[in-house]
């Protein structure tokens, strides 16, 4: 559920990211008019334009479509209908960190280290609570299959009177004390077939354990391992995108003076899309793998508003 509303998040993110972008292809467009009209350029570069902004409209249409079916499987996991409008939750990098602090209070450690978050799921993961106790049900079952083998003995004591009447008397009443010994000395092989179908029992759940127990250390450190290298991009992201910036401001002034051909400018804007694009894909690939972490670890935690849990 939470990873389908960052999922949904993004997509809105990237709506606002092109719907930004259009804006700059229609200036882009109306200054490349301009200077047409007023002879200092050719109406190629108005074409050029053209294209660019129409291109970026194409994009914008893909983006509210990709919002929409993101929205829908938000509604689908909560049972709703479809349509049903999503709260919207502002996200930003400072949000990392205190979501990230917020996990290493729950699991009461200092900082997120593999060694101790591998134990903590190991504790904490279902999966391994129920091959445990198939396990010890196993072993209770060859116990059972080896008491076959143990011979039995019944003691049996019966209390009444007898006789044509009813009556007390000495002569009336009885007491009857029975001892029985029962050993079973052949049964066809089932007993020793019981023993050993119970061995097999506990070792094929033990060894289920010991698979899953490596399996889960090493969603564990993947999932870790996301988180860690996502967290270390947002700020190669965020500066890429303050680096394009830079340049398209510069080369916006370089095209309103003439000084810098269409193919430069409209370079320059596809950089800093793409630069605005890979943060926002990278702030919410470290929410998902944060997700993810926690789910490795079996806490059941989450951060959804209260309204959109299911």
């Amino acid at each position: 559920m939470r990873e389908a509303y960052y999922r949904w998040l993004q997509a809105r993110a990237q709506i606002g990211i092109f719907d930004s972008t259009l804006e700059l292809a229609d200036e882009n467009h109306r200054v490349n008019d301009s200077l047409f009209r007023n002879g200092k350029i050719t109406r190629d570069l108005v074409y050029r334009a053209e294209a660019d902004q129409l291109e970026v409209e194409q994009s914008q249409l893909g983006a509210r479509n990709t919002e929409r079916l993101a929205q829908s499987y938000v509604n689908l996991l909560r049972n709703a209908p479809f349509d049903r409008p999503i709260p919207v939750t502002a996200v930003d990098d400072p949000d990392m960190d205190r979501l990230r602090a917020g996990l290493t209070r729950r699991i009461a450690a200092p900082q997120l280290q593999l060694a101790a978050l591998q134990d903590t799921a190991v504790r904490q993961r279902s999966e391994l609570r129920q091959l445990d106790a198939v396990a010890a049900a196993a072993v209770a079952g060859e116990r059972l299959a080896r008491a076959a083998f143990k011979p039995r003995l019944a003691f049996a004591l019966d209390a009444g009177t007898q006789g044509e009447t009813y009556g007390l008397g000495s002569g009336d009443r009885y007491v009857l004390a029975s001892l029985v010994l029962r050993f079973n000395l052949f049964a066809g092989g089932a007993d020793q077939a019981g023993v050993a179908g119970a061995k097999a029992v506990e070792r094929e759940a033990r060894a289920s354990r010991t698979l899953q127990e490596q399996t889960i250390r090493f969603e564990v450190q993947q999932a870790l391992q996301d988180l860690e290298l996502s967290q270390a991009s947002l700020g190669t992201a965020a500066k890429r995108v303050e680096a394009a910036a830079g340049a398209f401001r510069i080369a916006s002034r370089k095209r309103d003076l003439g000084q810098i051909n269409q193919a430069e400018f409209i370079d320059s804007r596809r950089a800093l899309t793409d630069a605005q694009l890979n943060l926002n894909v990278t702030r919410f690939a470290a929410l998902s793998s944060l997700a993810q972490l926690e789910y490795a670890l079996g806490a059941g935690t989450r951060h959804l508003p209260p309204e959109i849990q299911p």
